[in-house]
């Protein structure tokens, strides 16, 4: 205790980034660019396309349009701040913000997780249980799902982090082009095992158990097939 309070708590943050070269940088600026106008087009495209077409207006293309929506918002949390420090070179980001976009990056990873799963559940139920499909996917059975998705995210991934806070303190040097959980944990000037294990336990929630859920989905779909 008496350490922590001998040292200065960070309020702002320095992005290492890759490089400080500027050709290097203008060179990434770039390539960065050009893959965030990608995305932005291929998810409007099929956003777009599934919102038009009466007949794309199913259960499988609405949690398709859903992820769509979701890779959008990631990106855009991470790329234009990540484009406009490649220019700027300041690469300087407050507690604050670093702080939004670290839940932010954490809410959607883990909702993307869930939703794979819950598409795969979809599919299993399309061709494992046809007759049972338009009473159990029907729109208020998604929509209710989905959101369940939602809040369920971040019961597991957002709430937990609530309950112990991590001070950070300087060097306030970030390895990183933005705040990744890893990299930010790194600056903690206190006991992190608690974080560490609560981190490891949420990876497992979030990767594992969806895996095995879509995993054991399109096995009984390929039974079923066969």
């Amino acid at each position: 205790m008496m350490d922590l309070r001998n040292r200065t708590l960070a309020t702002e943050f320095v992005l290492l980034g890759f490089s400080n070269d500027v050709k290097t940088n203008l060179v990434l600026f770039v390539i960065f660019l050009f893959l965030y106008l990608v995305s932005i087009n291929a998810n409007g495209l099929i956003l777009c396309l599934i919102l038009i077409d009466t007949n794309l207006h199913i259960p499988m293309y609405f949690f398709f349009c859903v992820l769509s929506l979701m890779d959008l918002c990631l990106t855009s949390t991470i790329l234009p701040r990540f484009l406009v420090d490649l220019i700027s070179g300041q690469r300087i980001i407050s507690l604050a913000a670093c702080t939004v976009q670290f839940y932010i990056i954490i809410l959607l990873v883990g909702t993307e997780c869930l939703l794979l799963a819950l598409m795969a559940y979809d599919r299993f139920v399309a061709i494992c249980r046809p007759l049972h499909y338009p009473i159990v996917m029907r729109w208020s059975n998604c929509h209710r799902m989905t959101a369940l998705v939602w809040i369920l995210s971040f019961v597991i991934f957002i709430l937990p982090t609530f309950a112990r806070s991590v001070p950070l303190c300087y060097p306030n040097q970030i390895n990183h082009f933005m705040c990744e959980v890893i990299a930010v944990l790194q600056l903690a000037c206190s006991d992190i095992h608690y974080s560490v294990l609560l981190m490891l336990i949420t990876c497992f929630i979030a990767l594992f158990l969806p895996f095995l859920f879509i995993l054991a989905s399109y096995i009984l779909i390929l039974l079923s097939v066969l």
